[in-house]
């Protein structure tokens, strides 16, 4: 937990009770949200963040359908968030 008492969870973008993302700006932050599932991550949204969720079945509805190991070229993005997808993935899928 954080000084405040939000689980990390909770709080998303915060380590520790410091903000991941504070640079004193006010436009959104982006996060690609690589593998997100249902998951429409509102509490981040809630804490200011544009979120774009990427996930390789679109029964999820996410913004963009597309393969961890192939994204292309969706734009940038100030932060990856990646929650419980990689382990998805096996060795001989991921280029060398």
């Amino acid at each position: 937990m954080d000084r405040r008492g939000y689980g990390y969870a909770e709080c998303p973008g915060f380590v520790e009770g410091i903000g991941l993302m504070d640079n004193g700006e006010s436009s959104p932050r982006s996060v690609l949200a690589a593998g997100c599932g249902p998951d429409p991550l509102s509490d981040w949204v809630n804490h200011g963040y544009k979120i774009t969720r990427l996930d390789i079945d679109p029964a999820v509805k996410p913004d963009v359908v597309a393969s961890l190991i192939d994204v292309g070229n969706i734009g940038p993005f100030d932060v990856v968030y990646c929650s419980h997808a990689l382990e998805h993935l096996y060795p001989h899928d991921v280029p060398t």
